[in-house]
Parts: structure tokens; sequence; C-alpha cells
């Protein structure tokens, strides 16, 4: 018996239906999807990025999504002029939301999903300057807040981190084979 559990994220006044992506850091590899009888929905020679990044996913606001380690990385650029506050993720399907110790804890059938206290940070000339930042939950919905501010002359990255053993409930390693999608583009 295969055990499951879906849950989705909405990035709640997203304003843009039809988000540009952009693959970086392209692989020398690529794949191959012949999957069906239907050759109109297979595609060959498909590129394979390190990360790819979402463009104004809100007002002045990428979001990019990378791994590091064995770990789901996604990071918010929030550029002069675009506002953190406008970043609203509300979670549908889970059997629990909480924060705990500053990060957020994701309850599901099979376990939780931890996703670190996030990091912000500001370039500053060749420095990196660190802006105090944690998650807020209000509802089923989760925001950042900035309890100290921030420099708003200068882009704004905010930095979670998924931790992926906390998908699978394993400790160790999780190589390739022990994950895979549906038709549909789902994660398994």
């Amino acid at each position: 018996t295969l055990q499951s559990h879906a849950f989705k994220m909405h990035f709640e006044g997203a304003t843009n239906e039809h988000i540009a992506t952009t693959g970086n850091k392209p692989f020398n590899h690529y794949n191959n999807y012949f999957i069906g009888n239907d050759q109109s929905k297979w595609a060959a020679n498909v590129p394979l990025f390190e990360d790819v990044t979402y463009h104004q996913l809100y007002d002045k606001i990428d979001l990019q999504v990378y791994s590091k380690g064995a770990n789901l990385k996604y990071d918010f650029i929030v550029q002069v002029g675009g506002n953190p506050q406008d970043i609203q993720i509300r979670y549908e399907g889970l059997n629990g939301l909480e924060i705990n110790n500053e990060n957020l804890i994701l309850k599901t059938a099979l376990g939780t999903i931890t996703d670190l206290a996030p990091i912000a940070y500001q370039m500053i000339g060749e420095e990196r300057r660190l802006v105090p930042c944690k998650f807020v939950l209000e509802n089923e919905t989760m925001h950042f807040d900035f309890p100290d501010s921030y420099n708003p002359k200068y882009d704004l990255i905010i930095d979670p981190e998924l931790v992926f053993s906390t998908f699978s409930g394993s400790t160790a390693d999780n190589w390739g084979f022990a994950a895979t999608y549906d038709d549909e583009g789902h994660l398994y």
C-alpha cells in the first residue's frame, strides 16, 4: 500500500497569472519524456537547470527555487520598490500548521515538513547585511515580518529552507530513485 498526502500552497494576491520563468545554470544533460500514447504530449531534449526563477510573482518580487544539498531552497527577491508584505502563502490540505522555534512546521498524514527559520539579507556594496526576519501565521496563511525593518534602497532577499528529509521521513540520504512524479506533475 502506498500512502500519500497532498497539499497546496497558494500565493495569495500574486499579481501575475502567467508568470515567466527562467532556467538558470543549465546542466550538460537533458531529459526525455515519452509518457502515454499521445505523441503530441511527448517532449525530447528537455533542458535541466540548477535553479528556476519565477519573475514578478508579486509586483517587483521574484521567486527563485533550487536545491542545496538534500534540501529544497526558495528565495524571494524583493526588488527596490517591492513590498515584502505582499508575500502571502496560504496552505490548503495540511493536518496542521504551526511555528515552533521560529521554524514553520507543516503537518501531514505522513509526518512533518520543516521550513527552517528564514534568513533575510541585503547586499550593500560588497557587504551582506543580515535583516532580522521571522514567519508569521494568520489562520492558514504565512507571511514574513521584519521587526527591525530594512533599507528600502536595496534589494531584499528572503531565504527559508525546506528540509528535504522531512518529505520522506528519512534521516539518511535520498537519491533520485526515491522520488517520482505523475502525469499531472505531482511529486511522490
